[in-house]
């Protein structure tokens, strides 16, 4: 469902290149690309920063709306999502780091709030 009036064939555009993901092990992508740093304080640090930065960058972009009278245009909704995108990346360094996977964090998150 789409509150933000996004043009729907915009956000289909989005879905339709999640096909090309079918033979991808996203976990196994960003263990490749992740850096280590050099111990494992240092990469938990890496992937907890870097959740953070990005989720600054998603309140600069849910600001302007808010705050600016900015449009949430397609322009505005694309590089929300190349910013959610770079926040997944870190939260997936932070799973793979503490062998889990999103099911059971959304398993956690379900326990708590219910």
């Amino acid at each position: 469902m789409n509150h933000l009036n996004i043009p729907q064939e915009v956000v289909d555009e989005v879905k339709l290149t999640n096909t090309t993901l079918k033979d991808v092990n996203y976990s196994e992508f960003v263990n490749k690309l992740f850096n280590n740093m050099t111990s494992a304080k240092e990469a938990f640090h890496h992937a907890g920063t870097g959740i953070s930065g990005e989720a600054g960058e998603i309140i600069d972009i849910t600001k302007g709306p808010w705050a600016y009278n900015k449009p949430m245009d397609e322009a505005m909704f694309k590089h929300l999502l190349e910013e959610l995108g770079d926040l997944r990346f870190y939260y997936q360094a932070m799973l793979n780091m503490l062998g889990c996977t999103d099911l059971d964090i959304q398993c956690q998150n379900i326990k708590k709030l219910s």
